[in-house]
């Protein structure tokens, strides 16, 4: 069984608690990446990523991520992850993913009593560790088999509510007969929408009348934006991954790992009736 270190990229992002939040944007945007390490100077303070974004209602040309980082208990989207040993093994990796609900976290070492992060493990790193483990597991013996869909011609502000009342990321989408059109994703919204934005940004009202402390996604996008129909945007098939209920998990982590996707809907002539994520692999795998 793998650990960390054997697991991990050493070739993760780096910024600083007093670099500007357009920063950090930049980075992912350019890496092509997820998630980076936050520092204060030499120490480790936490992991940022696209969803940590969206949670966050920011000036993101001025703001500076000190002074964001302040705002994290009132938001749902984890910034202190758990931390992983270079010999924290697969099993204890996957559970903490899941537990944590984050598709990365640092392996810390410590050097002269201070905290080095030395790599970054990515969840699609880790379930295709796990392949050979579900080569014989139906997706729908671990999927979730209750899909959350919205039409296709339904606005995105509805999307957007759906989503953070449900506490998901991604939401299915139907035509007028329930069969599958695509998948929308919070990175649909925040690079085909926003196009990471470099001026100042609002919480729009679709989103800030929910139940609790938290603020919804505050995306801060302009309401015509948030009046467009999901079709506009979403991730239209065939690029929508999909698999038969009946096909092996092993398939669909083929597919999560060559795409560089979370999840993949399950259909029955063309109708969704289950989805499954990079989360339930990692839960399953962690609590067995």
């Amino acid at each position: 069984m793998p650990h960390a270190h054997e697991l991990m990229r050493d070739d993760f992002i780096l910024v600083d608690v007093d670099d500007t939040v357009a920063s950090l944007i930049g980075q992912i945007a350019r890496h092509e990446d997820c998630v980076a390490v936050v520092l204060d100077g030499t120490t480790y303070k936490g992991m940022a990523d696209k969803r940590w974004l969206l949670a966050s209602r920011i000036d993101p040309s001025g703001m500076k991520l000190k002074n964001l980082i302040t705002h994290r208990s009132k938001s749902k989207t984890q910034f202190y992850v758990p931390k992983l040993a270079p010999d924290t093994d697969l099993k204890e990796i996957c559970r903490l993913m899941a537990t944590a609900d984050v598709h990365a976290l640092p392996v810390i070492v410590s050097e002269n009593k201070k905290e080095k992060v030395v790599g970054v493990v990515h969840a699609l790193d880790v379930i295709k560790e796990l392949r050979s483990a579900y080569k014989g597991v139906k997706a729908e013996d671990i999927a979730s088999m209750r899909v959350i869909t919205i039409d296709q011609d339904d606005e995105v502000g509805k999307a957007m509510n759906v989503m953070n009342k449900q506490g998901i990321g991604h939401v299915v989408v139907v035509d007028s007969k329930g069969k599958l059109v695509g998948i929308l994703t919070l990175t649909d919204i925040l690079l085909d929408v926003q196009r990471f934005p470099r001026i100042n940004v609002r919480l729009p009202r679709a989103a800030s009348h929910q139940k609790g402390k938290h603020t919804g996604f505050g995306i801060g996008e302009k309401q015509d934006i948030l009046k467009l129909p999901v079709h506009n945007i979403l991730t239209h098939v065939p690029n929508c991954s999909t698999v038969a209920p009946e096909d092996p998990v092993a398939s669909a982590i083929d597919e999560m790992v060559e795409k560089g996707i979370a999840s993949i809907v399950l259909i029955r002539k063309d109708v969704p009736v289950g989805i499954i994520t990079v989360k339930d692999i990692l839960q399953d795998f962690g609590k067995a």
